[in-house]
């Protein structure tokens, strides 16, 4: 009977009867819409090979796609043998779709769609446009090569009758070159000579950094570190220092604050003091004259005078403040027989300078 043939295909593909019926079960087992299908036979000759519109029995030609052997028993057809049957292969009905952000280092995750004919397990190929990239995961982490590059991820249903792929929906990837997004800092005194130094500043995606520094829009020749020691020529210009950052995607410019180093110079010696004597007899009246002292800077400094005597105990104490604080020393019996000399102290806004006269004997004249 035929009831014997659909229970004998029923078993050989391991299906179970719908509701009592092994022509519903077999139906389904090959993706036969139960609820819209005029001719279940017909739907399942077509759906393992078969041709319904030159076939003359349904449920032979059935057996015969399914490699079964046919034999005709009182106008009955029996399927006695066993019959080896191939699923249909993975047919997809709702594409995979990925989600995650697209920022650097973001985790995309696809799901597998939705597909009829019971896939057993399932594969995936993640691309970066064309290029295959990514292992055999759900999962991909966005890294710097992916920058604005269109992300897709291929997953294959797998099933004993084949094999089939659905392309998922496009993510497309931030652009992942260095943004500066907090400028460069610098910071340092004003006066010439001073000592400017940068930060980096904020970036995105992970640059490594290179540094120029300009006077007003002049590049500095080789002044190409995260320091700058200010020069004479900088002098009432706006110092600044532009930072590159750099990664395999691009570069981008960050630009630093300004800086303007003033005209001031630190005090310093053009021509240093001598004395109207080196050695004088010590009777009041007599004097010792600090001359052809030539001091620099800018604005000009400030000069105190400080007369000392070398400690007559041990000269290698601190020397005796005389109390005279001119660039003259006037001379009197106490100082007989001792070596004296001034401590100039010369100051301006830009710093200070602290310079010895030579020395001068005061010797007994009596």
């Amino acid at each position: 009977m035929s009831n014997d043939t659909l229970k004998q295909i029923a078993e050989n593909l391991g299906v179970s009867t719908i509701n009592g019926s092994y022509l519903s079960g077999i139906a389904d087992y090959y993706g036969v819409d139960l609820a819209a299908s005029d001719d279940l036979m017909a739907d399942i000759l077509l759906a393992v090979g078969g041709d319904p519109s030159t076939s003359t029995d349904y449920l032979q030609d059935i057996v015969l796609e399914l490699g079964g052997t046919v034999t005709i028993n009182e106008n009955w057809m029996e399927a006695w043998e066993a019959i080896t049957a191939t699923p249909p292969a993975p047919v997809n009905s709702t594409l995979p779709v990925i989600s995650g952000t697209t920022t650097l280092g973001s985790v995309l995750t696809t799901t597998n769609g939705t597909w009829t004919n019971s896939p057993t397990s399932y594969t995936y190929q993640w691309k970066r446009g064309a290029t295959n990239i990514g292992t055999n995961t759900n999962t991909y982490t966005l890294v710097t090569a992916d920058s604005l590059a269109s992300i897709t991820c291929v997953v294959t249903a797998i099933n004993a009758g084949g094999s089939t792929p659905a392309t998922s929906n496009t993510i497309t990837a931030d652009n992942y070159a260095p943004v500066n997004t907090v400028a460069p800092v610098i910071s340092g005194s004003t006066p010439v000579g001073s000592t400017l130094t940068t930060t980096n500043g904020t970036w995105t995606n992970s640059p490594t950094f290179a540094y120029q520094w300009y006077r007003g829009a002049t590049l500095i020749t080789s002044a190409t570190s995260t320091t700058y020691i200010t020069q004479v020529a900088d002098a009432g210009l706006a110092v600044t220092c532009r930072v590159t950052g750099t990664n395999p995607v691009g570069s981008a410019i960050g630009i630093s604050n300004s800086i303007t180093p003033t005209a001031d110079v630190a005090p310093y010696v053009i021509t240093a003091p001598t004395l109207s004597t080196y050695s004088i007899c010590s009777n009041p009246g007599n004097s010792v004259t600090i001359q052809s002292m030539v001091l620099g800077g800018t604005p000009a400094p400030t000069i105190t005078y400080n007369w000392v005597q070398v400690n007559p105990i041990d000269p290698g104490l601190p020397p005796i403040e005389i109390g005279q604080y001119t660039n003259t020393l006037y001379l009197g019996y106490e100082l007989i027989e001792t070596y004296l000399y001034c401590i100039i102290t010369a100051t301006n806004t830009a710093g200070e300078l602290v310079i010895n006269t030579p020395e001068v004997y005061a010797y007994d004249c009596t």
